[in-house]
This record gives C-alpha cells, sequence and structure tokens, in this order.
C-alpha cells in the first residue's frame, strides 16, 4: 500500500482524490487513506472544508489515540 500512496503524487490533484475515493469504497477502515482524502482537500477553498472535516473524523474514529489524525482535525 506505500507504493501506491507514491504512486498517487504522480497524478493531478482531482485525479487523486477521484482514485483515493475508489480506494476508500474498497478499505473503509484503512487510516492512510482516510487522511490522504483529508489531505487532498487542503487549498480547495471553503467548500472542502466540510468534507476535509469528515474526512479527518473518520481517520480520528478509527485511531481515536493517533495524534496526527487529532492535529489535521484540528488545522482542518
Amino acid at each position: 500500500l506505500a507504493q501506491c500512496f507514491v504512486f498517487l503524487f504522480k497524478f493531478d490533484s482531482e485525479s487523486r482524490r477521484l482514485l483515493l475515493g475508489r480506494l476508500v469504497r474498497r478499505r473503509p477502515d484503512d487510516f492512510g487513506i482516510l487522511m490522504s482524502l483529508g489531505d487532498s482537500t487542503r487549498g480547495l477553498g471553503r467548500d472542502a472544508v466540510q468534507a476535509r472535516i469528515r474526512w479527518y473524523q473518520a481517520a480520528v474514529a478509527l485511531r481515536p489515540q493517533h495524534p496526527d489524525a487529532h492535529g489535521a482535525l484540528g488545522l482542518a
């Protein structure tokens, strides 16, 4: 899976989000995918804030003790 994330950076932002969306449907409990989806919405403006919050909330729900998930949610 780590190789997959490296591969994702070769795509433009929209294609990356679409691919991550497909991946999360197949692996909804994958912390890395959830965090990457939240990260992928940065810089998209106010409309993307709610989506970013939802992805990070899902990551926190999956790993409630993970500091990066809480930090990302707080900064969302």
